[in-house]
C-alpha cells in the first residue's frame, strides 16, 4: 500500500520532516509506503526510509483526519466542546492561567465561607 501527500501548505509536516532529518522533494510530496509480508509482518517507509511506528504516529497525526463509529458522541462531552471553543477562538493561550485564577479564587471564596 501506498499513500502520497503534497505537503507544500503544511508546515507541521514540513518540521516533522526537517525533525526526522527526511529530504523533502521538490515537488514537496511525501510517500509512505507499508508492505506486508506473507507471514503478515509488516514495514512502513516514508519517502523509500523505513521508520518506526512511532514516528508514523505523528505523522499520521498532522497529515490524516481519522473518525470512527460514533465519533459524534464526543460532541456532548462539555470538556471537548470546551476545547473546541477555546480552538476555534485562538483562547488555548488563556485556559492555563483562568484554571490557576479560577482555582485561587475558588479557595479564596471557602475560606472567607468558613470564618
Amino acid at each position: 500500500m501506498e499513500a502520497t501527500f503534497n505537503i507544500e501548505n503544511n508546515e507541521e509536516v514540513k518540521l516533522l520532516m526537517e525533525r526526522f532529518d527526511f529530504e523533502l522533494e521538490e515537488n514537496e510530496e511525501i510517500f509512505i509506503t507499508r508492505e506486508i509480508t506473507p507471514n503478515y509482518k509488516s514495514r512502513i517507509f516514508i519517502n523509500g526510509r523505513r521508520v518506526t511506528n512511532v514516528i508514523v504516529k505523528e505523522f499520521r497525526e498532522k497529515l490524516l483526519d481519522s473518525h470512527s463509529q460514533r465519533d459524534q458522541i464526543m460532541l456532548f462531552n462539555k470538556e471537548y466542546q470546551l476545547g473546541l471553543i477555546d480552538n476555534f477562538g485562538s483562547l488555548n493561550i488563556y485556559h492555563e492561567d483562568f484554571r490557576k485564577t479560577y482555582s485561587e479564587l475558588k479557595n479564596l471564596i471557602g475560606k472567607s465561607l468558613c470564618k
